[in-house]
């Protein structure tokens, strides 16, 4: 395997972060978003644990992921607030979808 370039390239905001096609921040070269990461860190696992869970990404990654997490903190957790936001939408339609067919 091929190290991967240690130096920022034109498309990463940060180093080993680029923005996704919806404009998140994302692990370059990976679909995982710093918000998925911050909420790791958010239920309380450290960065090792991350990584054990995260298998595909580097210690460096994540590291990177935190550190912009921490930079950019009220990006992301505007971006994690709009998730919940969805996700308690997604849930209510689907009770009154469930109730609808009951």
């Amino acid at each position: 395997l091929f190290a991967k370039e240690q130096s920022m390239t034109s498309t990463e905001i940060y180093p080993h972060i680029t923005r996704n096609e919806r404009g998140e921040p994302t692990i370059t070269g990976s679909r995982t978003t710093v918000k998925r990461i911050a909420g790791y860190y958010k239920l309380g696992m450290n960065a090792d644990e991350i990584c054990d869970a995260l298998t595909h990404l580097s210690p460096a990654e994540v590291h990177a992921a935190l550190t912009y997490y921490f930079d950019y903190r009220e990006e992301i957790e505007a971006l994690l607030d709009e998730e919940r936001r969805m996700l308690a939408e997604l849930k209510k339609e689907q009770s009154f979808n469930h109730l609808q067919t009951a």
